[in-house]
């Protein structure tokens, strides 16, 4: 009975919250047609997650709205509504067709609704297939935009439903596209595309939606092709066959109806009957493609060479064998290339044999059929290169040459492990050009120990050609050659490192890309430091960089020497001295050096310039660290504080500033009192700052508006009092009056700006959804902590919800533009963001297992670019992830579709993101 009961109360349920749906569409239809565009779409929207077919014909009627943004909701609300609105294809059709022009592209709001018109499609399920021929004529051509098209993506989406209607669309491209002309290259790509032939020149093009969609395909697909091989048109057939040669393991049952092709009077489509009959192994063709390999024309030719070299079944053993003594040295080369593809280890004597005496006086077009036989590197044994190394020839060492490069670069440990090959490369190196010199150079690099007995040669060569400015690189990678080579070399390292000719020390500092093992730290480690503690040239800053990347450095009380240093008055150049160098250098050691600097802090008292440069030490690396808990620091810089040099002052101030971003605790009587009572103005005016970044910097406004009546000091009050926003309005008659008082165009300006931040004085911005989406691209980088994006950032957050439409259009868009996107999700989580709960959703989805590299892990030696590329998407990255899920933590219990994978994100690197993700995952669980 409880059961029945439970069935009934849920079957009511659903019949209210049906009713309570219905109800609310015939609201929102009822407010379009007064609608703004700004309520427009967003009743757009929500018509769309309410999935009802009554909506459909408002929503189609939309599409011709004047506002871009408005047009772009529609469309994603009839995707969203699914099958039931595929009576607005057509329209949608029109929209990707049209702008797909050059003239609309550029467009970012234009691209927005192409992008959402082919998504919008492939939501239609079944019904898509009438979209069919228009998407298959706007598939792009360039492989590189085809893998990331959405066009591709949505095809192989309706592939999977309706596979027949696919197929159906691509015969009928064979059978009736124009018998005189060729098929376009569009046309082309997309009769080849589900045999995945346009995109599998390297495995790594692969697709693999395109890999799965092929699968419905080629049942269907392949009957009918070969129906087309027995049209009585003959341009059916050569299409139909060209499409049938692309599709790998055709199945053998197709060979008799190719087979009657190779009596075919045109000459074209026996070619292809030829070509494809080998590529399927059957060995009734192999003398029909000596014929084609004989004809003189040499397109032709061309075309069998190429047949000939890729050829991969066993049957054809006897038949290559025969070829391989054949007059014609193209021939000869390609059956070698086919038998060393169908065994390797059988064939591989050929090389030597057979292909090497080919080399010698190769032509060029031979030469690039052999260079396609040693691209495939992987395959060659020790034996095989042993026996090509020994060879005298230029071009067989330059082939040998590059097979043992590449392998070492994909770190074959059986080839830079052999030994036997260094007298033969030490030789060729007796008689050799730069390129060949440095390549060799590269292979005993990647030896690393197994290239101990090439040290007595580099050596000689490198005491050669050190003082040589045309051999500087050469003489670089020999010491790096030694420190790979290990403790073998560790006699020459030093040698070299502590001669008294300043550019041979130079060359054997190990580059900051060169990283060592935990053994070999035991013995470089030392061994640097103790050049370190003698160096007196420029080249200390190398050694500082070496001694940056290695791993452990309290290990090897890296950190107490490098600072035994920052004293040292010896000059590093005309302007600074080595203390002044080695103090800018320290904060790349990060937190671990804060100890030592402390002590330094703690017990020196009379040096002010080691002070000093401890100070500024101290301050750089709490500008650049996280994760730093600066409680004993921050008392020992306050003590500090009582030295009478007016600089040791000024640098504890400075640290004390950037320390209090990383504390809650406040520091504000003791800052104000420094601010009211030192003898310096300059530290007074940095305690001032400082009182800004303070946790209670809002207790301060009273005593930060008297110090607008010190002369000296009141421009930085107006700065500090700026910096505290909204929270400084007490401050505002006092700041008006001292700008009605002040001449200065500079200080009025500072004091305007100042105005602006604590007013919050917003920006006048239509109330138009196109508009705004252009102020959201505005936001850059470079502005997020300038007055103007603020300005822009808190005017966009004024408009609420209403602008939620416009941000969901970003999260959905813009994949490549993650700094948008992080602006998007930031603004979503101050306004009310209900309605753009299925897109946190998705973009949470894609976010939450993506992986963005630590700044700080960047590999050592990277250029600015790099580094600057892994910051910006470190950024963005995370501060995206970190606004979807405050997001989702303000929407409440309707996100708990979410928790599975904010859990996930429980144990995230980045400590804001694992902030944000418990409180949002408290706030769902437990909101009432």
């Amino acid at each position: 009975m409880k059961y029945f009961l439970l069935i009934v109360v849920l079957n009511f349920s659903f019949i209210v919250a049906q009713s309570s749906s219905v109800k609310r569409v015939d609201q929102l239809i009822e407010q379009l047609p007064t609608a703004q565009s700004v309520q427009k779409c967003r009743i757009a929207r929500e018509l769309g997650q309410l999935s009802n077919i009554n909506a459909v014909p408002h929503l189609t009627n939309l599409l011709s709205d004047d506002s871009l943004m408005v047009r772009y909701s529609a469309i994603a609300a009839l995707g969203e509504i699914g099958p039931q609105a595929s009576l607005a294809i057509p329209k949608l059709i029109e929209f990707v067709q049209k702008e797909s022009a050059p003239a609309y592209i550029e467009n970012t709001g234009l691209k927005y609704i192409r992008k959402a018109a082919i998504k919008a499609i492939g939501q239609m399920e079944k019904k898509a297939a009438t979209a069919l021929p228009a998407l298959l004529q706007l598939v792009p051509t360039e492989r590189g935009t085809l893998i990331t098209s959405p066009e591709l993506n949505v095809l192989c989406k309706i592939g999977h439903i309706c596979s027949s209607e696919v197929v159906s669309e691509l015969i009928g491209l064979v059978r009736h596209n124009d018998a005189k002309k060729k098929l376009s290259s569009r046309e082309n790509l997309a009769l080849f595309l589900f045999s995945h032939a346009t995109i599998s020149y390297r495995e790594k093009y692969r697709v693999p939606f395109v890999e799965k969609a092929k699968v419905h395909f080629h049942p269907l697909l392949i009957p009918k092709l070969l129906t087309c091989c027995q049209d009585k048109r003959l341009f059916v057939k050569k299409r139909a066959l060209k499409i049938l040669r692309s599709i790998s393991n055709l199945s053998k049952t197709a060979a008799p109806i190719i087979e009657e092709f190779l009596t075919s009077e045109d000459q074209d489509l026996r070619q292809q009957a030829v070509y494809t009959l080998v590529e399927m192994g059957q060995e009734v063709v192999y003398p029909h493609l000596i014929a084609l390999l004989e004809e003189k024309d040499n397109k032709s030719k061309r075309a069998g060479l190429e047949v000939l070299g890729n050829i991969h079944h066993k049957n054809a053993m006897l038949f290559l064998q025969s070829l391989v003594k054949k007059s014609d040295v193209k021939i000869r080369v390609q059956a070698i290339a086919a038998l060393l593809t169908i065994d390797f280890s059988k064939n591989k004597h050929l090389i030597v044999t057979e292909l090497l005496p080919l080399i010698i006086n190769a032509s060029d077009d031979v030469e690039g059929y052999i260079g396609d036989i040693f691209y495939d590197y992987k395959k060659f044994d020790n034996d095989t290169i042993l026996a090509m190394i020994k060879e005298p020839n230029r071009k067989i060492r330059h082939y040998v040459l590059y097979i043992i490069r590449e392998q070492q670069y994909e770190d074959y440990p059986r080839i830079i492990s052999d030994q036997r090959t260094i007298p033969y490369l030490l030789a060729i190196l007796d008689d050799c050009n730069y390129r060949t010199t440095w390549n060799i150079l590269l292979i005993f690099y990647q030896m690393k120990e197994h290239a101990a007995p090439a040290i007595p040669y580099l050596k000689k060569m490198f005491y050669k050609n050190y003082h040589k400015e045309d051999y500087e690189s050469e003489s670089r990678k020999i010491c790096e050659i030694f420190y790979r080579i290990g403790k073998k070399a560790q006699p020459m390292i030093a040698e070299i490192l502590f001669s008294k000719d300043h550019k041979m020390r130079q060359y054997a500092i190990p580059a900051d890309y060169i990283t060592f093992t935990p053994e070999q730290c035991t013995w470089v480690v030392p061994m640097l430091l103790k050049a370190y503690k003698k160096e007196d040239t420029t080249s200390i800053i190398y050694i500082l960089e070496a001694l940056q990347g290695i791993d452990s450095p309290e290990k090897f009380a890296i950190i107490p020497n490098v600072i035994s240093r920052l004293g040292d008055r010896t000059k590093y150049d005309d302007s600074e001295t080595m203390g002044d160098v080695i103090s800018r250098r320290i904060v790349n050691f990060g937190v671990v050096a804060l100890p030592e600097l402390r002590k330094i802090l703690q017990s020196e008292k009379k040096d002010e310039k080691l002070l000093t440069l401890a100070l500024d030490s101290v301050s750089r690396i709490l500008r650049y660290e996280d994760d730093i808990f600066p409680k004993e620091m921050i008392s020992t810089l306050f003590d500090v504080l009582g030295n009478d040099n007016v600089q040791v002052r000024l640098g504890a101030i400075e640290a004390i500033s950037e320390a209090l971003s990383h504390t809650k605790n406040s520091y504000l009587q003791k800052l104000i009192a420094i601010a009211k009572n030192d003898s310096s103005t300059k530290v007074r005016r940095a305690a001032i700052r400082a009182i800004g970044k303070d946790s209670q910097a809002g207790n301060a406004i009273k005593f930060l508006i008297k110090m607008l009546q010190n002369e000296k000091c009141k421009m930085t009050a107006v700065e500090t009092l700026g910096g505290l926003d909204t929270k400084a309005q007490e401050a505002l008659p006092s700041l008006k009056e001292l700008l009605s008082k002040t001449k200065k165009t500079k200080h009025k300006k500072l004091i305007g700006k100042a105005l602006i931040r604590i007013q919050n004085k917003l920006l006048l911005i239509k109330d138009d959804p196109d508009e705004w989406l252009s102020f959201l691209k505005k936001l850059q980088i470079q502005d997020r902590y300038d007055l103007k994006y603020r300005r822009i950032f808190d005017t966009l957050c004024s408009k609420g919800a209403d602008l939620v439409p416009v941000l969901m259009a970003v999260l959905e868009q813009e994949r490549l533009y993650e700094n948008r996107r992080y602006y998007a999700a930031e603004i979503l989580s101050k306004v009310d963001a209900r309605l753009a709960l299925p897109t946190l959703l998705e973009v949470l989805e894609e976010q939450y297992q993506k992986d963005y590299f630590l700044p700080k892990d960047i590999a050592r030696g990277a250029c600015g670019t790099s580094i600057l590329r892994v910051f910006q998407e470190y950024y963005f990255g995370k501060g995206l992830q970190r606004a979807i899920v405050i997001s989702l933590g303000n929407i409440g219990k309707d996100a708990s579709l979410g928790l599975p994978m904010m859990e996930h994100m429980q144990n995230d690197k980045h400590e804001e993101v694992r902030r944000a993700v418990l409180q949002s995952i408290y706030k769902i669980k437990n909101e009432r």
